[in-house]
């Protein structure tokens, strides 16, 4: 079981995955994929060994991952803790606008909206990941997060991209056109 199985390659050059069982500092404690050159491979692909895991579902699905050393904590913290503070600089700059450029500000509103949401639901998963929880503290989670925020974002840039021209060109023809209306007299 523990030992070294290496697939023989058709042609010379291509990738050839080695599946390897190690008893110590090992993602998977049965086997985990590490990708591994052809030794007359003209192409260096050692960068792509540390993101092997990525590719298999048993690290994302994996009820009971290893636990988080005290660097990937406080890395992951600091990540989510920044979303936190950007959320709240944008939602400030969007109140001061709120009165001189009220679509400027709504769409400050919408990417603070974006990084408040995933800054706190991102801290809270960590918080499962640090006590162990054995389904709250799966890592797909934080995939389904990164996912979210790509739609998420996508929309607000597809509202930048269609919608607010429109929304602007509507404002400064109302604006154009109540220059030429009489103000109402208010009663004291």
């Amino acid at each position: 079981m523990f030992g070294e199985y290496r697939a023989r390659p058709r042609q010379p050059g291509f990738l050839v995955p080695w599946r390897t069982a190690r008893r110590t500092t090992c993602l998977f404690p049965d086997i985990y994929l590490e990708w591994q050159i052809v030794k007359d491979s003209p192409v260096n692909m050692d960068f792509l060994r540390g993101f092997a895991p990525f590719l298999d579902y048993r690290y994302w699905f994996n009820p009971r991952p290893v636990p988080l050393g005290p660097s990937q904590f406080g890395g992951i913290l600091a990540f989510f803790g920044w979303f936190l503070i950007v959320a709240v600089a944008l939602w400030l700059m969007a109140r001061g606008l709120r009165k001189e450029d009220p679509l400027r500000a709504g769409m400050l509103r919408r990417f603070a909206r974006l990084l408040a949401w995933t800054g706190s639901i991102g801290l809270l998963l960590l918080l499962f990941a640090y006590e162990q929880l054995p389904l709250l503290g799966m890592r797909f989670w934080v995939l389904f997060l990164f996912i979210m925020f790509v739609i998420w974002l996508c929309r607000i840039i597809t509202y930048i991209v269609r919608d607010y021209p429109l929304s602007r060109a509507q404002v400064t023809e109302r604006q154009r056109l109540e220059k030429y209306l009489p103000v109402p007299a208010r009663n004291k």
